[in-house]
């Protein structure tokens, strides 16, 4: 399984594991950045989440579009802020993770409105990895 970051290719590798995943290959310098972009592209199996493109939480669909629509500065697909971040990028953020959030957030107005499409496409992307 592969998990993505958005630097190189169109989705490069982060995180190579193989059957029966016994480890996790590390390819940052620091336990610190691999556990950064490992919390961004971490997905829960049964939920669907987007993530804030501001500070790279991720957030269940049914929370941004029926909890708390009003704590979201959102865009279609496109969450440009959470309730985490109020907008405003976290210091301890890596070039790796900005350039990652990014290629997320091109992604998102690339799917307009369809904030289920994206959650999906944001899913398939970490399965089929």
């Amino acid at each position: 399984m592969l998990l993505l970051a958005g630097i190189g290719r169109p989705w490069p590798i982060l995180f190579r594991e193989t059957p029966p995943f016994p480890r996790r290959e590390r390819l940052f310098a620091s336990q610190a950045e691999d556990d950064r972009l490992l919390h961004i592209t971490n997905m829960e199996e049964d939920a669907m989440d987007v993530i804030c493109t501001c500070c790279g939480e991720p957030w269940d669909i049914c929370h941004v579009l029926h909890e708390e629509p009003e704590r979201f500065d959102r865009e279609g697909a496109l969450v440009k802020a959470c309730p985490c971040c109020h907008g405003r990028q976290p210091e301890d953020l890596d070039r790796r993770t900005r350039d990652h959030l990014k290629t997320l957030a091109q992604a998102a107005r690339l799917f307009g409105e369809d904030i289920d499409g994206f959650a999906a496409f944001l899913e398939d992307l970490l399965l089929n990895y």
